[in-house]
Parts: C-alpha cells; structure tokens; sequence
C-alpha cells in the first residue's frame, strides 16, 4: 500500500487592529520616512521576525502621468484632497538635469 503525505490548513479569519503612530511626546508625526515594525505573541511564539514597513507621512500627496514627450503632475491637500495652488514641483531626468 503506497503512503501519501497529507497536509491540513487551517484558515483563520484576518484581524486588524487599529493603532494610533504618535511621536515619543503623544503629538502626530512630523513628515518624513518612518520604519514601523509590527509583532504579536503569537507570531514570535512561531520565531517570526516582527513584520517591516515603510510608512511616509506627509501633507502633500502627488500625482503623475506622463507620455513621451509631456509630464502632468499635481498635488493635493492629503487631510482635505483638495489642490494645492502653485506648488513648487520640480522635475528631474535621469541624470538629475532640471
């Protein structure tokens, strides 16, 4: 009689847990490029490393499109949406010429 491995998963309903990423003084985060990493009991129960990710706060957010010849960019209020009048943009090619 031939033996087969056989493997069970068990799937287990996402959660999310809100939290609130306040500066060491309690106030909101200044703009800039943050690393947040994120761990639970369980996870580190397994060895899990905790969890890495980018997180940029800003208070501008922008947008790009662009063809061959002609770039469109604008920007927007990021709490509100709203455009932000004469923002300076400043666009760069590859070799970083204006």
């Amino acid at each position: 009689m031939a033996h087969r491995n056989i493997c069970w998963g068990v799937k287990i309903a996402a959660q999310s847990t809100a939290v609130d990423v306040t500066a060491n003084d309690g106030k909101a985060l200044k703009p800039g490029i943050y690393l947040l990493k994120a761990s639970s009991p369980e996870t580190a129960a397994l060895g899990n490393q905790p969890t890495g990710h980018f997180m940029m706060v800003a208070t501008a957010n922008l947008t790009m499109k662009y063809s061959v010849d002609k770039v469109l960019v604008w920007a927007t209020d990021a709490q509100t949406g709203s455009p932000i009048a004469n923002a300076g943009i400043t666009l760069y090619d590859k070799i970083s010429n204006r």
